[in-house]
């Protein structure tokens, strides 16, 4: 009973009483199906497809901070981490790795990240890749394994330079 009162009383706040609760949840239903149901949030991948746009890298880059967040997305100390800060982390890490300025200015006023912002979880991932041969979960090293995705999972940090 609570409950349904607050409901009530959080709609009535919001609209100003100018919709009812039934009219406010008829048009959700009305945009949901206009959507045709396809809601989603968004995750580290589809930040990483934009930011690295904007960064300029090219295919290989872009496997090798793929497959920085494929293997972020097994690790459970991972989940503290937003999704936007993952990818900004995994092309901040390519780009030291590849010994390029880590963080511009272009990316920040982008992303709205600073480098200071992106180092902690920088390092988890880095932790992650060097790690990642001796880890007992190898289905995301063997896809990135492959020459589909550049191999970029057969690259040790000392090569490439």
């Amino acid at each position: 009973m609570k409950r349904s009162i607050h409901l009530r009383l959080k709609t009535e706040y919001v609209t100003d009483r100018a919709y009812k609760r039934e009219e406010i949840l008829d048009m959700e239903g009305k945009i949901i199906a206009c959507l045709n149901f396809n809601l989603t949030t968004p995750s580290s991948y589809r930040f990483l497809e934009r930011y690295t746009k904007v960064a300029g890298f090219d295919d290989r880059s872009f496997n090798l901070a793929r497959y920085l967040l494929e293997l972020a997305t097994v690790e459970y100390k991972m989940v503290k981490y937003l999704p936007s800060n993952m990818a900004c982390s995994a092309i901040y890490l390519v780009n030291k790795i590849q010994k390029k300025e880590g963080w511009s200015e272009l990316m920040i006023k982008h992303a709205k990240y600073s480098e200071t912002q992106l180092r902690p979880c920088a390092k988890d991932l880095c932790i992650l890749l060097q790690n990642a041969a001796k880890s007992n979960l190898q289905a995301v090293r063997r896809k990135f394994s492959s020459t589909k995705l550049l191999e970029v999972a057969k690259i040790t940090l000392d090569k490439l330079s």
